[in-house]
């Protein structure tokens, strides 16, 4: 059907195939309800998007998203560069109009994550730099710190080990900035049971935290 002032739907509900009105090229939208219209600049097979050009999706007359890049049965899929309406930037690569496989995204905010992605989601190994100078390099399950991975602060701290949720999870090693270390078990973050101690001065030994505080040395 054609919707007043907006885009032709081809599909009900959420997500739809939407048309190009000049070009007459559909692509898929997730979220139909969300644009306006759409051009495309590159080639058409059987109606739909395909081959190499740019997508622009628009509400109203203001630019929203824009998609450089490969396009296969009217969905983004191989190599392609998205800028969203936010700033955000991912290039890599896509699968079936998803960001999936090895890609960069740069956020407008600052930082970025390098590596591999499934459905616009952080998984499997990866790089993330935070604005605020932190950086995580190892395993992500769903956009969170999961599996083996060290964390580097930015003010020079540290912990490399076992992530679970995006929490210290198992074994690791944390370093303070201030020169304090503990090597061993953590739950929710937090030291917890006998590890290995190294204080700012050079002592060292075995010892023992509870629920995140210091219980003893161990002799």
């Amino acid at each position: 059907m054609v919707l007043a002032g907006g885009p032709r739907v081809l599909l009900a509900g959420v997500g739809g195939w939407v048309r190009d009105a000049g070009t007459e090229c559909a692509v898929w939208a997730d979220e139909t309800s969300a644009i306006a219209r759409v051009t495309w600049s590159g080639t058409c097979a059987d109606g739909k998007a395909s081959g190499e050009g740019t997508l622009q999706w628009y509400r109203g007359e203001r630019l929203t998203d824009r998609y450089q890049g490969a396009y296969l049965a009217g969905r983004r899929h191989g190599q392609g560069v998205w800028w969203g309406t936010n700033g955000d930037r991912y290039e890599g690569e896509w699968r079936h109009d998803q960001a999936a496989g090895r890609g960069i995204i740069h956020f407008a905010a600052g930082g970025r994550y390098e590596g591999e992605l499934l459905a616009f989601r952080f998984n499997g190994q990866g790089i993330w730099l935070g604005a605020n100078g932190d950086r995580y390099e190892g395993t992500f399950v769903d956009g969170e710190f999961h599996g083996q991975g060290t964390l580097t602060y930015a003010d020079g701290g540290s912990y490399k080990g076992e992530f679970r949720a995006g929490q210290f999870q198992g074994r690791g090693e944390l370093r303070i900035a201030t020169g304090e270390i503990f090597a061993g078990p953590f739950v929710q973050s937090r030291p917890h049971g006998v590890g290995r101690c190294g204080t700012a001065n050079g002592e060292s030994g075995s010892c023992e935290f509870l629920d995140g505080g210091f219980k003893s040395w161990i002799e």
